[in-house]
């Protein structure tokens, strides 16, 4: 296997709750260099430590913000508002903390759930330095998913994570195909963990040197197990789920297939199929975007007064069958 290039950088993707911790981990035992300023473990929600840059997270969030966002927004942003020249701050300030956080690495990398809506950016950014990037894209079914986040967030119902999921996936990919990219099952890798390492190792043209297959070993002994899975999903779940759009089940078996080798980011098939969803959900941005601005102004008036105003309850209602009529359209295929 080849030897890394100079100024490689690994990214890791993925919507949250989808097991992107667990698979940072494993490319930190593949030589991938996540930095020294980690966020802290939760005890409660990720007690096993998160692998995130605490510094490039709140650059995330920072750009989000700067750009109307935020991190659990259903907001389709256009590659093309990462560009503003207010954010030329924000730039510098990323510019400044790969430097000192990597500079000196070979190969590095960072996870952070906030990077499929900010990838452009950060793309931009490792054009400039010439980096070498290459993409580890995490799924999970969406099922676990929405279980996973309606225990953070009890606003999130089925539907809702679902748009959550399929958002942030088709950005990921769409964005990250046309360099060196390996898609992962969390629930594979949580039972075949060197098998998946080895194909990220492959995929990646990372080398499987002795120091490496002991820290492989070390990541299998004292880091996975599957305690850290409390919900499990097939295919054949999603499909009998009542709340589970069409779309999103054609996504995820698309995924499931990347996941097992049995199609690649460059086969044809794959990028005709998530253009088209990402064309779906572009001809939808409008009602979408709406919808987040009446979620946002509902949490900050709704606690003001006893009941929803009738109107504006009739009316939401109503944009909600808009959007399960929309997500109902297709054939499961």
């Amino acid at each position: 296997m080849d030897q890394p290039d100079l100024h490689r950088a690994i990214l890791l993707l993925g919507a949250g709750r989808s097991g992107t911790s667990a698979v940072a981990r494993g490319l930190a035992a593949l030589g991938v260099d996540l930095g020294d300023h980690l966020v802290k473990p939760d005890p409660t929600e990720n007690p096993r430590g998160y692998f995130e840059d605490d510094d490039l997270r709140q650059i995330n969030d920072d750009l989000l913000a700067a750009v109307g966002s935020s991190n659990m927004s259903l907001r389709l942003l256009s590659p093309a508002i990462f560009a503003q020249p207010s954010l030329e701050t924000l730039r510098d300030r990323a510019q400044s903390l790969i430097q000192r956080r990597y500079g000196r690495s070979p190969l590095w990398g960072f996870k952070d759930p906030r990077t499929v809506l900010t990838l452009p950016f950060w793309q931009g950014l490792l054009r400039e330095g010439n980096y070498q990037d290459a993409y580890v894209l995490a799924v999970r079914n969406p099922l676990s998913v929405a279980a996973s986040l309606a225990n953070i967030d009890v606003g999130f119902d089925v539907r809702r994570s679902c748009i959550f999921w399929l958002l942030r996936n088709a950005a990921a990919l769409t964005q990250a195909w046309h360099r060196p990219c390996v898609v992962v099952n969390y629930d594979t890798l949580l039972t075949d963990p060197r098998g998946q390492l080895w194909r990220m190792a492959q995929a990646l043209s990372l080398p499987w040197t002795l120091p490496v297959a002991q820290a492989v070993d070390d990541y299998v002994a004292t880091f996975l197990n599957l305690e850290l899975r409390h919900t499990s999903y097939n295919l054949e779940d999603l499909t009998h789920h009542p709340a589970v759009p069409p779309v999103v089940y054609r996504a995820y078996e698309s995924l499931a297939a990347l996941a097992d080798d049995r199609l690649t980011p460059t086969d044809a098939h794959v990028r005709e199929q998530w253009t088209h969803v990402l064309r779906e959900l572009d001809d939808f941005a409008p009602l979408l975007t709406y919808c987040q601005d009446l979620e946002t102004y509902l949490g900050k008036h709704v606690s003001q007064v006893p009941t929803v105003p009738g109107t504006l309850h009739r009316f939401h209602n109503r944009l909600t069958r808009g959007i399960r009529h929309w997500l109902k359209q297709g054939t499961r295929q």
